[in-house]
Order: C-alpha cells, then structure tokens, then sequence
C-alpha cells in the first residue's frame, strides 16, 4: 500500500536499478536538487569573466559593469508549469479529482464474492508453498510506497524522469488518487458492509514475510495504485499508432497484475482484494480523462502526451 508521495527520493532505489533518474529530490523536483555551496563565497561574488574562444582563457571583460553576477537577470520571471514539482503537480491532480463524484463508485460486498472465503485460503495457501520463495525479491522490492512499484513501470518504457518527466508525474497522480480512494472505500467497502480482515488474521501461519499494514484488506491498494497507473499509461501512449498501442497494453496490464498478485502470494491480500482493486482503477480513470482539458490533470495528460509524439 502506498505511502506519502512527498518523499520521491528512493523510488526503489532508482539509481540501484540502472540508474534511471533518481525519482527522488534530484529526478522528479526538476529543479530541486539540493547540491553544497561555498558559504565564504557564493557565485554571486565571483568576478565576471569571459571566454577567450582561441585561447581558451577566461578574463574579465573590459567593458563588463562590476555587479555583473550580482544583479537580477531575469526580473520578469513568473511562475509556470514546468516549476512545480512532480510530486506537488500531482497533489494539484488530486484536489481536482477530489472535487468529482468519485465516491459514488461501488464495489462488490465483499462477502458475496463466488469464490468462498475457504476457496481463498487454500488458493493462498498454495501460493505461500509453491511460489513465494521465487517471488520474494519482488515482494519486497514493491512493500510499502507506491514509488517502489511504480519504478516497474518506467523500467518497462525504458525511461525515466530526466526524459519524460510529466510520463513520471502521471504515476504520481495515480499514487495519490488510488491512495485517497482506497483508503476511503477501506474505511466504507459499502452500506452495511464491514471492513475485511487480512488473510493473516483469519491464518496466521500465512507469515506474511513484510509488515501486515495497518488498514484492512479490502480493496488491494497495490492492485488499485498499479492499475491505474497502468490505464493512465496506457492514455499517454495513446498518441502512439495503434499497432504499437496493441502491443503495449498487455505489457503494461500484466505489470499491474503481477503486483497485485504478489501481494496475494505474500498473503496480505485475498484474490478478491486484487480483483476489487482492478474495478476501482477502472472507474478512477474514467473520472481522471473527463476532467476538464485545462485543468490540472488534462494538462498533465497533454504534457506527457508530447514526450511520445
């Protein structure tokens, strides 16, 4: 499940896997990056120099006003798109989101799923037996914030934040919407419904091999947040020619089921977790694409669109 957005840095470590940008304060703060400075002398005080382009030596210009470093170059410098950071960018995603009719959305009770709560114990407990010693590293390479699976994603476009940034900035946004309506429907699965027990609690032999989170079992965050990630994806990609928007939606589709299903085999989650969190992302996305063109997530959506074109 995911955690606080604000902290990019360690995006599963991105710099670790290939050096992909760093999602953190140097990658998606664009701007950000915190580097050390001369205290005794900042560049402000330097001399001015120039370049001797047939030398190659740097002097001080005859003719250059002795402030040159210290004045203002820009003093008409207004605020636009491209100075917020992703992480904020998306938190302005997810105050227009907030404002729609989301939480009309239902899910499925939960008790009435066709597969009995018995069905998904075994199903979990043939997983824990057969698969989870192979699926470990990924269970534990995507626990806790979402920035950690998302890092799947751009693995698999072969990108990164350095270069298709809004791209990045549109998982933030799924993060964070999927993060609110998960927790909301976690809270209110439906009328009369009860919030539902992890597997663990109804077998504790599951060991579950990360932390069991604090918040109850249904719906799967990590199933909604990837999945919605995965459809939001698949809306930049959609300047593509068809062929290779066919091509790549079952790639980006099976990502998000793999890590939904990691949690399965973890056991944190029932199968019908993972299946409830799928129909969430789909009516999320649907509430994303309709907002207004000129707002926060349709220029995001455009933005990210022209690092494909």
């Amino acid at each position: 499940m995911s955690g606080h957005m604000g902290n990019m840095g360690n995006m599963g470590n991105m710099g670790n896997m290939g050096n992909m940008g760093n999602m953190g304060n140097a990658g998606m703060e664009g701007g950000g990056q915190v580097v050390p400075e001369r205290f005794g002398l900042p560049l402000w005080a330097e001399e001015p120099l120039d370049l001797n382009p047939n030398t190659g030596a740097m002097a001080k210009p005859t003719n250059a006003p002795e402030t040159l470093l210290d004045s203002a170059p820009d003093l008409d410098a207004k605020w636009t798109g491209r100075d917020w950071g992703a992480q904020w960018t998306a938190w302005r995603v997810l105050n227009e989101f907030a404002t729609t009719k989301w939480r009309c959305i239902e899910l499925p009770d939960w008790r009435k799923n066709i597969v009995k709560v018995e069905d998904e114990i075994e199903t979990l407990k043939t997983m824990m037996q057969n698969e989870r010693t192979d699926t470990l590293g990924e269970i534990i390479a995507q626990d806790a914030l979402y920035e950690r699976f998302a890092v799947y994603f751009l693995r698999l476009l072969r990108i990164s934040t350095s270069s298709h940034p809004n791209t990045c900035t549109v998982l933030h946004a799924a993060g964070l919407v999927g993060l609110m309506a998960v927790m909301h429907f976690k809270e209110k699965p439906g009328v009369e419904v009860p919030q539902r027990p992890r597997p663990s609690q109804l077998l504790p032999a599951l060991l579950p091999p990360v932390p069991v989170p604090g918040h109850p079992s249904y719906p799967s965050g990590h199933a909604t947040q990837s999945m919605l990630m995965a459809l939001l994806l698949l809306e930049v990609l959609n300047v593509l020619p068809q062929s290779r928007l066919n091509l790549w939606r079952p790639h980006l589709l099976a990502q998000a089921w793999r890590m939904g299903r990691n949690r399965e085999i973890a056991g944190l989650h029932f199968p019908s977790d993972s299946t409830a969190g799928y129909q969430l992302a789909a009516a999320l996305k649907e509430f994303l694409t309709v907002l207004p063109p000129g707002g926060a997530f349709g220029t995001l959506l455009e933005c990210a669109r022209g690092e494909w074109k």
